[in-house]
């Protein structure tokens, strides 16, 4: 599955799990991924925080891709500028800064209503980054852009699965884990893959490989967060990060979201109000 995922494909996947969950298989399946999606290319484009997700993936594909350059998107001096610069740096990795103005922003935040057809608040703050990281790309000659969705999902990412266990049962806990994956076309990826088309990119996810989103999915929810005080969570993805030589650093830093953290979130609010 190298082509973003759609709702079908999705459900296809809840009675394809194995019954028993292994690291190995799940490495396997990632450097298949890799290989897979990096197969032919001389150059790639990674959309990039310098969290987790998104450096493990830049680590992976840059030693199958020697010209792997990674782009962030930001105000100057803000959280989402500092972490990729600090992240890029420990990958030893090439960093392209996208730092736009009020008035590009405006003309970002236009673009995108025009593409995805709404107005949504949080779509547009998760969007405008991306759209203005991807015209980069696309300006840069790549014909491909990879991004890291899915391993929230996938592996217990966000703050909501905690909370879940603060008054609820691990099978609550999975069964939200399901509703978010079944959802994730929907929710995030044809966001992204309209924005990615529109602009004249191919986007690939290869957190969303088949083979290794079902390897993901045989770990219990135990493995990934511990419990209702596990601030930290995704730790099957922190000790495949390790596996393939990811800097401690990155690895075990807390999840941040790119929304809040660009510093871009006043300029698009006050573009959505004017």
């Amino acid at each position: 599955m190298i082509c973003v995922p759609d709702e079908m494909e999705l459900t296809k996947l809840k009675g394809q799990v194995p019954k028993k969950h292994s690291m190995s298989a799940l490495e396997k399946a990632f450097s298949e991924s890799i290989r897979e999606n990096t197969e032919g290319l001389k150059k790639c484009a990674v959309l990039f925080s310098g969290g987790l997700d998104s450096s493990l993936l830049a680590l992976a594909i840059s030693r199958r891709v020697k010209k792997t350059v990674l782009y962030c998107c930001g105000a100057p001096g803000s959280k989402a500028i500092l972490r990729a610069s600090n992240a890029a740096s420990l990958l030893n990795l090439k960093l392209k800064k996208v730092i736009p103005d009020e008035t590009a922003t405006k003309g970002a935040v236009r673009e995108v209503i025009k593409i995805i057809g709404s107005s949504n608040a949080l779509n547009i703050s998760i969007a405008v980054p991306e759209y203005l990281c991807m015209r980069e790309i696309k300006k840069d000659s790549f014909s491909v852009a990879f991004s890291g969705q899915g391993a929230d999902e996938l592996f217990l990412g966000y703050d909501e699965f905690r909370r879940i266990l603060v008054k609820k049962t691990r099978r609550k806990l999975r069964m939200v884990m399901w509703k978010k994956i079944l959802n994730l076309y929907k929710d995030n990826l044809w966001r992204d893959n309209a924005i990615a088309k529109a602009i004249g990119l191919e986007l690939r996810l290869p957190y969303l490989y088949k083979s290794f989103m079902l390897e993901a999915l045989a770990f219990p929810s135990s493995k990934n967060i511990f419990d209702e005080r596990d601030f930290l969570r995704k730790h099957i993805l922190r000790s495949l990060a390790m596996r393939f030589g990811l800097p401690k650093s990155i690895c075990f830093e807390r999840k941040k979201a790119m929304q809040y953290d660009s510093g871009l979130a006043k300029s698009i609010k006050k573009c959505l109000s004017s």
